[in-house]
């Protein structure tokens, strides 16, 4: 399952990253198209009972956005199209 297989990698992370720096991690922030998906949130969060999960909006901090959801979904997709753009500049 594919819930199933991203939560264990978010864990295995989530530990890895704690073991080497000597810190702890108690939320993960998630961007993209499938994290906006009806009830992906939600049947992740479940298998993750002791991580906070959230949607990112790379959006935030640079234009005054609403927090709904047709606002992530802009955001979301406003990601690729940002890489592009730097991918290009910088090169």
């Amino acid at each position: 399952e594919i819930l199933e297989n991203l939560s264990l990698e978010i864990m295995r992370t989530k530990e890895s990253i704690e073991n080497n720096f000597s810190t702890k991690i108690n939320f993960v922030y998630l961007i993209g198209g499938l994290t906006l998906a009806n009830g992906f949130l939600d049947n992740l969060s479940s298998k993750l009972p002791n991580l906070s999960l959230n949607i990112y909006n790379p959006l935030d901090g640079f234009i005054k956005t609403e927090d709904k959801i047709e606002n992530k979904k802009i955001g979301s997709v406003l990601v690729h199209a940002i890489g592009s753009c730097l991918k290009f500049l910088l090169s």
